[in-house]
């Protein structure tokens, strides 16, 4: 996608490209995952290094994120996976107590001795 963010495209064609591509194959599944704050950190980062390049800006600009994103106008990763997520769940909801994934996002885990460190970010917190 370099060569087309880099290029000569109007940039209402190029956030167009970014929407229906880009931003679909970046969010591939997210609707399953358990994403802590550094992967949503580390896709955002992402996100606004594409932007950059679509309106052809460099770090060494010193161009604020936020005027990056005025000018860009594009959807938010976190918005799009948080959007998925919740449309999934909704799926989840209506199905039958005995589907395998109703079944496992409402496991418990069972009861012993707790494992070192902060406990895991569980689906269902989200």
């Amino acid at each position: 996608m370099k060569g087309i963010f880099k290029g000569e495209m109007n940039l209402k064609s190029k956030i167009k490209i970014w929407e229906m591509c880009v931003l679909p194959v970046l969010c591939h599944g997210a609707q399953i995952w358990a994403i802590t704050k550094s992967q949503m950190e580390a896709l955002r980062s992402t996100q606004r290094a594409m932007e950059r390049s679509i309106l052809k800006i460099k770090k060494k600009d010193r161009v604020r994120n936020a005027l990056v994103r005025k000018n860009t106008n594009v959807k938010d990763v976190g918005f799009a996976i948080k959007k998925a997520k919740f449309k999934y769940a909704g799926h989840i909801m209506k199905g039958n107590e005995d589907r395998w994934e109703k079944k496992t996002t409402m496991w418990m885990p069972y009861e012993g001795k707790r494992g070192r460190g902060p406990p895991r970010v569980r689906w269902t917190e989200e």
